[in-house]
């Protein structure tokens, strides 16, 4: 099981119901078939939920962070990359979680939760509308750990949501699901994140996960 870390330590991290737009595009995307052209050349333009052609081509982003070359070997170029994921906002958070939608590599998960992470809120509706679909455990984890990395609080008009969701992941038969559960936690206002958070521990049979329910009660009753 991955232990919880502080979000500037962000290097560690079934078939969802999508949009049948997205799920062409993650097929063409898995199977190649780009009508012979590369990323760069796609046409996402014409696809709903694909941003407008003054923001980066998120296909062309994607690429260069699944290759682990080039921008993504140095901070300073995850900082440029991330800054041109920023741009794509809501469309392209929606683009990025419906091409790792069946993705099995944990390190891609995990630069995905990074990206939607520092694209930060336009990342929270289409990050809400994952959690409630069914998707994979893993999937679930990188949009918590996602939420868990977020700079700041939930705005106001997702922290109701949030909050059953997570109250729902804290449930989940999956330890992990829970473990990234209990980190998204935080980012809700302290008395509901104490809360959610103390009835967690009563049902919780995890001793490890105990703890660390423990550990984050504690923090914010510090605070």
């Amino acid at each position: 099981m991955a232990l919880l870390i502080p979000r500037d330590l962000y290097k560690e991290i079934n078939e969802p119901a999508m949009p049948v737009e997205a799920a062409a595009m993650v097929s063409a995307n898995r199977s190649g078939d780009r009508g012979g052209a590369g990323p760069e050349a796609m046409d996402f333009f014409d696809i709903p939920g694909i941003p407008a052609p003054n923001t980066p081509n998120p296909e062309t982003l994607f690429h260069a962070m699944e290759e682990n070359l080039g921008p993504y070997c140095h901070a300073r170029g995850i900082k440029e990359q991330t800054d041109k994921w920023k741009l794509t906002g809501v469309e392209g958070s929606q683009w990025l979680i419906a091409r790792v939608a069946e993705e099995t590599d944990l390190e891609t998960l995990d630069r995905a939760a990074m990206i939607l992470s520092e694209i930060g809120e336009p990342a929270m509706g289409p990050v809400i509308n994952w959690l409630n679909s069914h998707i994979d455990d893993e999937l679930q984890c990188a949009l918590l750990q996602a939420v868990a990395w977020m700079a700041d609080p939930l705005v106001e008009r997702h922290r109701d949501e949030m909050t059953r969701i997570i109250e729902d992941k804290l449930q989940s038969s999956c330890a992990d699901v829970r473990e990234k559960a209990i980190a998204a936690a935080l980012r809700l206002p302290k008395n509901s994140a104490l809360r959610i958070l103390q009835d967690a521990y009563k049902r919780e049979a995890h001793e490890q996960l105990k703890g660390i329910i423990e550990g984050a009660c504690s923090d914010l009753t510090s605070e």
